[in-house]
C-alpha cells in the first residue's frame, strides 16, 4: 500500500496559527478546509487555552475533538518560537505542522505520510529544479521560453549563478531525455 502525501491531508500549520492567535490565552480561531472526502467543508475552533495547550474542536466533519500541546525554543535575536508535541504515545515530537489522521493531529512520521517530491523520477525532479530557478528570476514555468533580463535589484552575481544552474540542468535535462528516449518501452499486458 502506498503511503499518502502530505498535500493531500488536512493540516495545522503552528506558525500561521499563532499569528492568528497572537500568543493569547483565550483567543480562538476558526479553521475551515474543503477535505476531499467530505461534500461539506471541515470548520475547526483552534483556542489557545494556555501557553503550552492548544484546543482543537471540530465543528463538522468527522475528526475528534483534541488537545496538542505546544513547547517553545528561544531564538538567537530574542523571543520565542512555538512547536507542537506530537499526541501519539511514544512520539513526543517537536514539529511545526500535524498531519489528519483518524485519531487525530499527528506528526509526519506517526501520521505515515510523505512528501510528493519523495515519489518524483530524478527527471521530474531537473525539471522543477529547473522552473524554480526561472521562477527566481521572473520566468515562467515553459522551459522553452528565453529567460527574462536580470530583475531590477538582484545582483549580477546572483543571476549569473542562477544562469548557470539553469544551463547545468539543461544538459542534465537533455542527457536524460535522451536516455529515455533510447530505452525500450515496456507496457504491462
Amino acid at each position: 500500500m502506498r503511503k499518502a502525501t502530505t498535500d493531500t491531508r488536512l493540516l495545522l500549520d503552528i506558525r500561521s496559527i499563532m499569528r492568528e492567535v497572537h500568543n493569547a490565552v483565550g483567543h480562538k480561531v476558526l479553521y475551515r478546509w474543503n477535505s476531499h472526502r467530505v461534500d461539506m467543508p471541515v470548520a475547526t475552533v483552534l483556542t489557545l487555552t494556555s501557553p503550552t495547550v492548544l484546543s482543537v474542536k471540530h465543528v463538522a466533519g468527522t475528526l475528534p475533538n483534541e488537545v496538542v500541546d505546544l513547547t517553545y525554543t528561544g531564538c538567537n535575536y530574542g523571543g520565542r518560537r512555538a512547536w507542537f508535541v506530537c499526541n501519539r504515545i511514544g512520539c513526543c515530537r517537536k514539529v511545526a505542522v500535524l498531519y489528519e489522521t483518524p485519531k487525530g493531529f499527528r506528526c509526519r512520521h506517526c501520521a505515515r505520510v510523505i512528501y510528493r517530491s519523495t515519489r518524483e523520477r530524478e527527471y521530474d525532479r531537473m525539471l522543477r529544479r529547473a522552473r524554480k530557478s526561472r521562477a527566481a528570476v521572473g520566468g515562467g514555468n515553459n522551459l522553452l521560453e528565453p529567460l527574462p533580463e536580470r530583475p531590477k535589484g538582484m545582483h549580477w552575481v546572483t543571476y549569473d549563478r542562477l544562469l548557470r544552474s539553469e544551463a547545468a540542468l539543461w544538459g542534465e535535462i537533455s542527457s536524460a531525455a535522451s536516455e529515455r528516449a533510447a530505452k525500450p518501452h515496456v507496457t504491462n499486458r
